[in-house]
């Protein structure tokens, strides 16, 4: 289950080790084998786990989470790297779970499979401690 440290965690060791090269990427190199790597990404969800507008209190289907799930279950193969760029716990009601001990989108990503997520700038509206 992803959580905010591991969030961190997760952020920091991709930054310092990106550049290391592994023994399968080694291995590769040298045998001249291609992997194809589908990279699935999604951005600005802004709490919308349903297709749903609260404050206008109308459906909308611009792009909520449960939407989403539907499309990686489609797209999603072994060589798949699901990742979301932010802009999560913002929006539609989602700053009424701040002081949850995990934020239900971040339990949303989780159920859907997100391997990656990166903070976005409307993660920082409510200050570094709510990302710990």
């Amino acid at each position: 289950m992803i959580n905010k440290k591991t969030v961190m965690l997760v952020l920091t060791a991709v930054t310092l080790f990106a550049a290391v090269p592994t023994a399968a990427a080694e291995e590769a190199k040298d045998t001249k084998e291609t992997v194809e790597i589908q990279i699935l990404s999604t951005s600005d969800i802004h709490g919308k786990m349903l297709p749903y507008d609260y404050a206008l209190d109308a459906e909308d289907t611009s792009g909520s989470l449960a939407q989403i799930s539907t499309l990686v279950k489609e797209l999603r193969t072994e060589n798949t790297i699901v990742l979301d760029n932010g802009d999560l716990i913002q929006g539609n009601s989602a700053d009424l779970f701040l002081d949850d001990e995990i934020h239900p989108m971040i339990l949303g990503l989780n159920a859907v499979g997100y391997d990656i997520w990166v903070p976005g700038n409307h993660e920082f509206n409510y200050g570094v401690d709510t990302l710990k």
